[in-house]
């Protein structure tokens, strides 16, 4: 007989909890996205003689074993992409699809004028408009309508955050006739019809009321002049199709006409006509313009949609968990091994970070670009960092700026750096332990400038940055 001592027992009763609490996170999270939803039959081929679909690829672009709540949604809500498209913009835009958001949905179809294996692209020649939606609409009701429970339909201008369309999707019933986007008119409260820019996603059984009503020429599902958004409104209402206006718990808007940093800058321009005149509530408000649950944005193309995937699945704050509830049961194993009884709300990794890792921001402006860059400095990154000054030609307590030079110039640059360091160096040399130098076009992760400090040894003496590239002549810096 094997016994174990008091520190084994309560080393294994540790365990125990900690595992019980694990899998009770797993478990309780993944059906908290899930609900009480019917699962879905494994998906099947397509018909014989059908044009073949891509289908989903394992990670798309996430770093590995980051997907397990989306790939939970996958098996029980797949999701079906139809994107339209021409043969002029196969390589300059639905290649680039094709390459980013397209591989995350479960399966997914180009539509064009011409056929096209590669990206795959089935062709709808001579079809435009509303006319080219309907026979889409017919093709994919034939041939996919049974291996998947939600079809979106996209354009090669979009992109498609498909983890939130799935999240969207994880309690809505596919069995209801719904069509869900970005409401574009209504009249007394009922939607007319959804935006064609921003992407809309229908259910299965509302795919097979517009397919019969195509099929069988319901006269509002008929052919006609009118524009393809307005048009396929009239059909699903005439066929019993709710539409829905699609918004988070906020009431944000999560489908897009538009790009990001064009709906930021309208937003800005709405809540704040005069640009000589910026407050800390205006900043709160401009990051309230668009849903952190969104789900497609408009009139990206080429570049953009990189670096669309770079900021969305690429770049992360150290530190910052964005569903803190999610990952509070797990932290309370590392709470109980040492003795820590905290519950949630207590210091994330980034605030402890920020304790132990104190740095310091001197950030180069100049007087005329006040308003255009250093306010939206001081309102996004500056304050992450555990003291800030611009250095400028001008004192500015708002700022706050120090003056370090008589005027502006870029003879006069190696000064204005001298002169901060001659300040921080008298008046903050012992209340932190790493000083960065930025100027007023910088943006900076300041987490995850803490992550790479927190090993490095405040006392030694060391200059870390980019190397120049030393190919470039002296003569020409």
């Amino acid at each position: 007989m094997v016994v174990f001592g008091p520190s084994v027992v309560k080393f294994v009763g540790l365990g125990f909890l900690c595992g019980l609490i694990g899998s009770w996170l797993l478990t309780s999270s993944t059906s908290s996205y899930l609900g009480q939803i019917q699962l879905h039959p494994l998906i099947r081929a397509p018909k014989e003689g059908v044009l073949d679909v891509q289908h989903f690829s394992e990670h798309g672009g996430h770093h590995e074993g980051e997907t397990l709540l989306v790939d939970e949604l996958a098996k029980v809500r797949p999701v079906f992409a139809f994107i339209f498209t021409s043969a002029t913009e196969n390589e300059t835009r639905a290649a680039h699809i094709k390459s980013t958001w397209a591989q995350r949905f479960d399966g997914y179809l180009f539509f064009s004028d011409n056929n096209d294996t590669n990206l795959p692209a089935f062709a709808l020649p001579n079809k435009k408009g509303w006319a080219f939606t309907r026979s889409a609409i017919a093709h994919i009701y034939d041939n996919f309508r049974q291996n998947f429970t939600f079809f979106m339909k996209a354009h090669d201008t979009n992109y498609v955050v498909v983890e939130n369309l799935r999240a969207l999707l994880r309690e809505i019933d596919f069995k209801e006739p719904l069509l869900i986007g970005r409401s574009m008119a209504a009249t007394q409260g009922t939607i007319q019809f959804l935006s064609d820019e921003s992407g809309y996603v229908m259910s299965r059984a509302a795919l097979e009321r517009l397919a019969v009503g195509i099929k069988t020429n319901v006269e509002a599902c008929s052919e006609s002049d009118a524009a393809a958004d307005v048009n396929f409104g009239k059909c699903a209402i005439a066929v019993g199709v709710k539409l829905i206006h699609a918004v988070d718990q906020d009431k944000s808007d999560l489908f897009h006409p538009l790009t990001p940093w064009d709906i930021l800058k309208k937003f800005l321009e709405t809540i704040n006509p005069d640009p000589t005149v910026f407050g800390s509530d205006q900043m709160t408000k401009a990051l309230t313009c668009c849903s952190d649950q969104s789900v497609a944005f408009s009139d990206l193309r080429g570049a953009h949609l990189y670096m669309m995937e770079y900021m969305v699945y690429h770049l992360y704050p150290y530190g910052i968990i964005h569903e803190p509830e999610n990952y509070e049961k797990l932290f309370m194993c590392e709470r109980i091994e040492n003795g820590i009884t905290t519950g949630l709300g207590s210091p994330t990794l980034a605030d402890y970070l920020a304790r132990r890792v104190r740095v310091f921001a001197i950030i180069l402006t100049t007087p005329p670009v006040r308003m255009i860059k250093a306010i939206h400095v001081k309102m996004t990154w500056a304050r992450r960092f555990n003291g800030y000054m611009f250095v400028s030609s001008e004192e500015d307590i708002y700022l706050p700026s120090i003056k370090a030079v008589d005027k502006e110039g870029r003879n006069v640059l190696w000064e204005k750096i001298r002169q901060a360091m001659l300040y921080i160096y008298r008046n903050n040399l012992n209340d932190y332990d790493f000083f960065m130098k930025a100027d007023d076009d910088t943006y900076v992760i300041v987490e995850n400038l803490r992550f790479l400090l927190s090993n490095q040894d405040p006392d030694i003496p060391i200059l870390m940055g980019r190397r120049f590239n030393v190919g470039i002549p002296i003569s020409l810096l």
